[in-house]
């Protein structure tokens, strides 16, 4: 990770979660007015192989669908342009992995998650106005090409068909469903390690401010800018 993301980013996003676990109108038409989405999709999206940033925005995402505030779902879909992003990023991850040894993108499952659960979404009472984002051409070629043939995937596993899988790039995909038990470092589940300068633990340790390789502590981000500054800076 270079820069690396710093543990002030992660902290704040985490209070990002707190308040939206809080369902208080008031801190989300905040978050919303400072473009808190953007900024949080850009993170996501540039820290390709940071599973647990991943795991988190994801987990943001899915509060907010779950939440009564229209307006800031609304923003995921036109500030956030989440549904572009992800149609972007498996373009993106089509081309990587045509290169020799490479494997997917490391937010790819977390994305097939997402869309999932914006489907599901959709399809609840209340969340008609969902219709107009997703019914675009781009996102129907999305659905039909790669997000509703990898959940078929994943129900025939379900079924038992796991002596079908092909030992390839179909089965990391197929891979992407199955989630490391809560006591293990993904870090070290998915074999990746942060570089040289990096190698502290980034889960265990109770080392504070170094924990996620970032030597600034959160309390210094109280100046300009606030929490997006954090962020952003």
């Amino acid at each position: 990770l270079d820069p690396p993301l710093g543990s002030s980013r992660i902290k704040v996003l985490e209070v990002f979660e707190g308040l939206l676990k809080m369902k208080n109108r008031e801190c989300e038409d905040k978050m919303r007015e400072m473009g808190a989405m953007p900024v949080v999709m850009d993170l996501f999206f540039k820290y390709e192989w940071h599973t647990f940033l991943h795991n988190l925005v994801q987990r943001l995402i899915e509060d907010m669908l779950q939440g009564g505030n229209e307006d800031l779902k609304r923003s995921l879909f036109t500030d956030g342009e989440l549904l572009d992003r992800i149609i972007s990023a498996h373009a993106r991850n089509d081309e990587w992995v045509k290169e020799p040894k490479r494997s997917r993108l490391g937010y790819m499952g977390q994305l097939r998650n997402i869309a999932n659960t914006i489907m599901a979404h959709s399809k609840q009472d209340g969340n008609e106005w969902m219709s107009e984002y997703i019914s675009q051409p781009a996102w129907g070629h999305f659905l039909e090409s790669e997000l509703d043939p990898t959940n078929e995937r994943y129900e025939k596993l379900q079924l038992g068909s796991v002596h079908n899988r092909p030992n390839t790039h179909q089965q990391e995909e197929d891979d992407d469903f199955t989630s490391p038990p809560a006591t293990i470092n993904p870090y070290d589940h998915f074999n990746f390690r942060a570089p040289d300068d990096d190698q502290e633990d980034l889960f265990d340790g109770d080392e504070g401010p170094d924990e996620y390789g970032d030597e600034k502590d959160y309390d210094d981000d109280e100046g300009e800018g606030g929490l997006l500054g954090t962020l952003t800076g």
